[in-house]
């Protein structure tokens, strides 16, 4: 079943997020977690970054130093078919929180460090199908775990 593998926030800002164990969300995201640039990230419609644990691990895998986080994701989600995620998807987190798709995005550029000779195309959508984050907004508030289901409603 598609679930929270991990919940990454940023205190200060920027990269890199680091895991904790749960947390509330509101229409602004994860309480604590901070955008080092608001023009281009964080919002009501993007209040949360996603992305896959298994393409993290893929990344892994092509040589990438890169680790469960380092694409700036707020929820690494584990078990999910990243390639049938669409913009206007809706799904339920663990018992409260709801979230829809609002965007897709290829990686920053200023997390280039982790790609061979910071090249952040390493990992494009272009390059690499459904190695993407995808922006949310938050319909409903919620209180969310680690290893929290996800449901498609």
């Amino acid at each position: 079943m598609p679930h929270i593998f991990q919940i990454n926030i940023s205190e200060k800002g920027g990269k890199p997020k680091l895991p904790i164990v749960d947390g509330f969300v509101t229409t602004n995201g994860i309480q604590g977690d901070k955008q080092a640039r608001p023009d281009k990230h964080g919002g009501v419609d993007k209040a949360l970054s996603l992305f896959s644990l298994e393409k993290s691990l893929e990344i892994q895998k092509a040589g990438i130093a890169m680790f469960v986080g380092g694409m700036g994701e707020n929820f690494s989600i584990a078990e999910m078919d990243w390639q049938t995620i669409e913009v206007g998807d809706k799904f339920l987190i663990g018992d409260e929180l709801q979230i829809e798709i609002t965007a897709d995005s290829g990686p920053c550029k200023l997390i280039a460090q982790y790609y061979h000779e910071n090249n952040n195309h390493d990992i494009d959508e272009a390059t690499f199908n459904g190695w993407k984050r995808f922006y949310a907004k938050v319909i409903e508030e919620g209180y969310i775990r680690t290893g929290d289901g996800i449901v498609k409603q």
